[in-house]
C-alpha cells in the first residue's frame, strides 16, 4: 500500500486490519486518485511466520470498485454461497449500466488487491473527463 500511496495511485487508505482467530480481516475503503472508491472485504489465514514475515492465504475476498454518483465499475468476488467459484462483475456506470456482466475467473487469474487498485486507477485516468463532469469539476 505504501508504494501505491507514494506513486499517487491511492489517495487515501481507510482499511482496517483486525486479527480474528488464526488470521486477519482486512476491510474498509481505499480512495483512488481520479475518483474511484474501492470497498474491500478480505479474510486471510496465517500459513506460517518466519522472523518478522507473516505468510497468509486468502480465504474470502470481495473488491468493489465504484464511482460515487455513478455506480459500480467492477467487482471481484471469491467463491460464496451464491456462486461457488471466483468471478468478476463488470459494469459501465458512466453509461447508466447497473446490470453488468458476470464472468468466471480461473484461480490463476484472481487479482491481488494491489492489482485491483492499480486497475481502478487506470480506469479513472481513461475516463477522467467523464468522472470530472459527473463530480462537477472543471
Amino acid at each position: 500500500m505504501d508504494r501505491l500511496l507514494k506513486t499517487r495511485v491511492v489517495a487515501r487508505d481507510e482499511l482496517e486490519i483486525i486479527q480474528r482467530g488464526d488470521g486477519y480481516v482486512i476491510a474498509g475503503e481505499v480512495h483512488i486518485e481520479g475518483g474511484a472508491v474501492v470497498r474491500v472485504h478480505k479474510e486471510v489465514r496465517v500459513v506460517r511466520k518466519t522472523g518478522k514475515t507473516t505468510y497468509v492465504q486468502t480465504k474470502v475476498y470481495s473488491y468493489n470498485v465504484s464511482i460515487p454518483g455513478a455506480g459500480s465499475v467492477i467487482r471481484h468476488d471469491g467463491p460464496d454461497d451464491h456462486r461457488p467459484y471466483h468471478h468478476v462483475h463488470r459494469y459501465r456506470p458512466l453509461d447508466g449500466d447497473r446490470e453488468g456482466t458476470l464472468e468466471r475467473v480461473d484461480l490463476d487469474d484472481v487479482p491481488t488487491l494491489a492489482e485491483v487498485l492499480t486497475d481502478a486507477y487506470g480506469w479513472c485516468m481513461t475516463h477522467r473527463e467523464a468522472i470530472d463532469a459527473l463530480q462537477g469539476e472543471p
